[in-house]
């Protein structure tokens, strides 16, 4: 029971960790980014001065300490409350948006079998059979966040921003499940790590249950096209660009959040960042196989077309399978980075056009096909 309650409370460190990291690092990654891609020097202004006397040597780490002034800003910068509106649910917005996605890691498996001192365990915190819609579900409440936000701030930019966000967020929460059931159907299952396990399993006789005989069976092979629709999907969720249209300066100063300031309207801006890595979480789990490596199974390399075998240590295996989960997750949401700064802004008629008339029927239609391929199998 103690050894279950210790690498419990090592592995929600361990992912909650990850995750605060990585979303701040790509509050400074997606400036650095903006700035390569339209030609701009980029975070440069915050810096240490290598001697007291002598101003001229700086260091500035490639901006990285801008997430530190940040945070420092956020913290010590005044907080001020509303005269108008309701004011207890003007603080508790911010929290309601927050929190919630954070449980969804909880489900996410970040790796297989690790052992360390004669004790072993898996390395997902939590197992449950409805899996992904528990995720969907928890990922739900934060529209009532942004929606409350919007309404007890009393101010007509906030409201509609609030609008917006609502009706965004619920359409495409409809489509998101649905483009998903594709992967569902073919692996049989909503628990996370069963359909990890599905993507690169073995066949009866121990050889490598390959596509081709030398793909493996992760999703973005199976499904390519629910792949295309969950990435417009999952961004149309976490209200980037081109999608921002909730928090658009240009029509509504700043949105929903207009009326906040200090470590409230942090942690809008942070919930953002969080969302991306949480969503490129889900995609690797879904659609790359999540921890696995090609070719890497608990024995060790099995490789197609009898090119032979590899046998590694357990332990080994699993920490490889954990970095690799990481690597993924880096990769997917840096791409995710890339579409904010490549696609200009929708039109708030065209992004429910598109969730409505044209990606619901995609994936509707890829429903169909993949239960008449099943079927024919």
């Amino acid at each position: 029971m103690v050894e279950l309650i210790i690498w419990t409370i090592v592995k929600i460190l361990f992912i909650l960790g990850f995750t605060m990291t990585l979303a701040g690092v790509l509050t400074v990654v997606d400036r650095r980014e903006s700035s390569m891609i339209q030609d701009r020097i980029g975070p440069n202004r915050a810096n240490l001065s290598g001697d007291v006397w002598d101003l001229s040597k700086r260091w500035r780490f490639l901006g990285l300490l801008h997430l530190l002034a940040d945070g420092i800003k956020m913290i010590f910068k005044e907080d001020y409350s509303i005269k108008s509106g309701n004011r207890w649910i003007h603080t508790f917005a911010p929290v309601l948006a927050f929190f919630p996605g954070l449980v969804i890691l909880s489900i996410i498996p970040f790796g297989g079998n690790v052992t360390l001192f004669e004790s072993s365990t898996n390395l997902q915190i939590a197992s449950f059979n409805s899996g992904i819609l528990l995720a969907f579900a928890f990922s739900s409440i934060a529209v009532y966040g942004i929606t409350l936000a919007g309404w007890s701030s009393n101010n007509k930019f906030s409201l509609l921003g609030g609008v917006r966000a609502t009706s965004q967020m619920i359409s495409y929460e409809v489509v998101l499940g649905l483009t998903l059931m594709g992967i569902f159907m073919i692996y049989g299952t909503l628990e996370l790590n069963a359909i990890v396990q599905g993507q690169q399993a073995l066949k009866a006789d121990g050889t490598p249950d390959l596509i081709f005989g030398f793909l493996p069976k992760w999703g973005i092979f199976l499904q390519p096209l629910a792949m295309l629709l969950y990435v417009a999907a999952a961004t149309a969720e976490t209200k980037r660009a081109p999608f921002d249209v909730p928090e658009a300066e240009s029509e509504l100063v700043s949105g929903f959040f207009t009326e906040y300031g200090s470590m409230k309207m942090g942690m809008f801006l942070f919930a953002e960042y969080a969302e991306v890595v949480i969503f490129s979480m889900i995609f690797t789990t879904l659609f790359l196989g999540g921890y696995h490596v090609p070719y890497l199974y608990d024995s060790g390399f099995i490789f197609p077309f009898n090119w032979g075998t590899v046998s590694m240590n357990p332990t080994l295996i699993g920490f490889i399978q954990m970095f690799m989960f990481l690597l993924k997750t880096l990769i997917v949401a840096w791409g995710h980075l890339v579409i904010r700064w490549t696609l200009p802004r929708f039109r708030y008629d065209q992004i429910l056009k598109l969730g409505w008339k044209m990606i619901l029927p995609l994936a509707l239609a890829n429903i169909v096909v993949t239960a008449i391929i099943l079927s024919i199998i």
